[in-house]
């Protein structure tokens, strides 16, 4: 009975010490150097995007560099873009354009 109770008191000091004595680190970062890195992150190089409708019509867009919009990340602005709609029953179309718009949501283009 004795052990029982030495066992079950060390093993509440440990949890207590554990639970509201123990420090950990933590990193503080300034506004420069958070705004630094998500300026850094969402800019992708050599991009392509390609969707398919459900009528079979095929859209691929390239782009030498493809920016997220950091108020909605679903809006992408490119440069230097290549795009191609291979369209079920009608001849391809072609577009070359120095910047675009695309919404990876709706599909929607703007060159």
């Amino acid at each position: 009975m004795k052990l029982v109770s030495l066992i079950f008191i060390f093993v509440l000091t440990i949890f207590i010490y554990i639970k509201f004595f123990k420090t950990t680190e933590v990193e503080v970062l300034s506004n420069k150097e958070i705004n630094s890195q998500s300026y850094n992150s969402n800019i992708i190089t050599d991009v392509e995007y390609i969707s398919q409708d459900l009528k079979g019509n095929i859209y691929k867009i390239n782009a030498k560099k493809s920016e997220i919009d950091k108020e909605n990340t679903n809006i992408l602005f490119l440069t230097d873009v290549n795009a191609i709609l291979e369209l079920v029953d009608y001849d391809d179309i072609k577009i070359k354009a120095d910047f675009g718009k695309y919404n990876i949501i709706k599909n929607e283009n703007i060159f």
